[in-house]
């Protein structure tokens, strides 16, 4: 009797359908070193996908936009900036194959943001 329910169990328990998680493959990378006064950097037309990462402690403020003059500021969470805390990444999308940039911005000292972007 213990056979049989312990066949039973594996049964249901064995066969479950895993699914595959592949990581996003890299289409271009950039650096951008944030200091209290916005500086931007040209995004590539590669992938919508957009990994950014504050490799520091200092919160940086964050925004995307459509030419050379775009600039961040330090109002967290408005239409126009983001807040990127220390130590933080996130994944944001933007229209694939137009001219994007990105620009960030700290309220004091200065941190590195690592960008790259994937097609996924």
């Amino acid at each position: 009797m213990i056979k049989y329910l312990l066949a039973v169990l594996l049964a249901f328990i064995l066969p479950v359908d895993a699914q595959q998680i592949t990581a996003p493959a890299p289409c271009a990378a950039n650096t951008l070193t944030a200091t209290v006064s916005s500086s931007n950097v040209q995004l590539s037309k590669c992938g919508p996908a957009v990994y950014l990462m504050n490799t520091t402690s200092q919160e940086a403020f964050w925004t995307i936009g459509g030419t050379s003059s775009v600039a961040a500021t330090t109002a967290a969470n408005t239409t126009s900036s983001y807040s990127l805390p220390g130590g933080a990444y996130i994944r944001v999308s933007i229209p694939n194959q137009q001219n994007n940039w990105f620009a960030a911005i700290t309220a004091s000292s200065t941190t590195t943001i690592r960008i790259f972007q994937a097609s996924q």
